[in-house]
């Protein structure tokens, strides 16, 4: 794990930069129309309050805006502690084309349910065996990840994918695609990937909500900060949320 105070300092740096850019050019337009939870952000709970929330009609933006913080807060973790981290990286490789149409069976068995069918408890293990029998020819591929990390010791890598919340069944797919060619590429370019739900906790998660695969490759909000940061990281972001939230607090009275 990083230093605590440095490690405390930077997540103090990233938030209050993002958050006075907030604070700067927010108006108050009325009910928001959108309808996601407030409450399903922890972050977000903390720092703005949900009549703010509601007022402004500026769920979307908060939303981008926190999806960004988030993003460049990992990344910088990440460096801090791993070494290096970067956000939006793009990874090449190879995938034989008999795994890229198995990837799409794959895929296509999960997207064509009926109207109303649960979705399909997903058997990781047996998918990569099933697609690592794919031949034919090296197809190049492209891919950006939202956060790449490197552990400049250990020289391991790893790739994160955000889920939104409450995503829909073809933002599903598209993470689980991702994942998929990750692990099928003919040569890693990464040891581990995973799929990061920031919006759920361990003490919350429900499984069987998500077409995932789960627990090889499926981390909550509190996994997810405690593996680029190290035990403790993501106590250290709420106990600094927290500090940072009550600096604001005149500023949204204003727009209530």
């Amino acid at each position: 794990m990083a230093d605590p105070q440095r490690l405390k300092e930077t997540i103090h740096a990233v938030i209050t930069e993002m958050m006075d850019e907030l604070a700067a050019g927010i108006e108050a337009r009325g009910p928001s129309q959108t309808g996601v939870s407030h409450a399903q952000d922890p972050l977000l709970a903390a720092l703005i309050p949900a009549r703010v929330f509601r007022e402004a009609d500026a769920e979307k933006r908060f939303r981008l805006l926190f999806d960004r913080m988030r993003r460049k807060l990992a990344a910088m973790i990440a460096a801090e502690s791993l070494g290096y981290g970067a956000e939006s990286y793009g990874i090449v490789g190879t995938i034989r084309a008999g795994r890229l149409k198995r990837i799409a069976q794959v895929l296509h068995q999960s997207e064509h349910l009926e109207a109303g069918q649960p979705n399909p408890k997903t058997d990781w293990t047996s998918e990569l065996v099933f697609i690592a029998q794919g031949r034919g020819e090296r197809i190049p591929v492209r891919m950006i990840c939202d956060l790449y990390a490197e552990d400049t010791n250990s020289k391991r890598r790893y790739a994160f994918e955000l889920v939104a919340p409450a995503p829909d069944r073809y933002a599903l797919k598209a993470v689980r695609e991702g994942l998929l060619r990750l692990y099928s590429m003919d040569r890693p370019q990464v040891d581990e990937a995973y799929a990061v739900l920031p919006y759920e906790s361990t003490a919350s998660r429900r499984e069987d909500d998500w077409n995932l695969p789960t627990g090889r490759v499926v981390l909550t909000g509190d996994e997810f900060w405690d593996k680029i940061g190290g035990i403790g990281t993501y106590q250290a972001l709420h106990d600094t949320v927290r500090e940072i939230g009550s600096h604001y607090e005149p500023i949204w009275r204003a727009f209530t």
